[in-house]
């Protein structure tokens, strides 16, 4: 939901580690059917993307670890499949960047679990927009925290996010800047 740092802890002990590797392997090779505690990536199956995912948020941090006010690309086990991780102080009322990938689809998120509507569309080559709302009238808002944006599929490797927009309940534009992953 944004508000906390959960993603990758397996236990729910507040603390990401080898223990959660553990498990997210004891879920992944014993479980006949999808587990959604064991798909950090968010793509419906437990594989070994999650389990590279957890390693990656072991060793580098999470979306808790940005800086305020930040988003930053975060690879989810594949290398078409990329996160947009964020931390941010203000509740976000609209959002907008460019990827330097071409967009061939989304994957859930927490715009999309606010509510938001999201829509991507090419700039140029290999350069694509992602814009996300409310719908006026609805009570579509992303609380101030940390968490995964949105989960792309893209045509190739990102490496930056550039004219970011984002606007908070009231519409007020608010400051977010691009921090390169890993972020140590």
């Amino acid at each position: 939901d944004g508000t906390n740092c959960e993603l990758g802890d397996i236990n729910s002990d507040q603390d990401i580690n080898v223990v959660d590797i553990i498990l997210l392997v004891n879920i992944i090779l014993s479980v006949d059917e999808f587990d959604p505690i064991g798909d950090l990536n968010g793509d419906d199956v437990n594989d070994v993307s999650d389990i590279v995912l957890l390693i990656n948020l072991i060793l580098y941090g999470g979306a808790c670890d940005l800086p305020i006010n930040s988003i930053s690309l975060h690879p989810n086990g594949n290398f078409w499949d990329w996160g947009v991780l964020y931390n941010v102080s203000e509740d976000i009322g609209r959002l907008e960047f460019y990827i330097d990938a071409t967009i061939l689809d989304t994957n859930g998120g927490d715009y999309e679990e606010a509510g938001f509507q999201g829509t991507f569309d090419s700039v140029s080559e290999d350069v694509s927009s992602f814009i996300a709302f409310g719908l006026l009238g609805s009570d579509a808002i992303l609380s101030a925290g940390c968490g995964v944006l949105v989960n792309f599929e893209l045509s190739e490797e990102p490496t930056n996010l550039t004219n970011i927009i984002f606007s908070n309940s009231n519409g007020e534009e608010f400051t977010v800047i691009f921090s390169p992953w890993p972020w140590f």
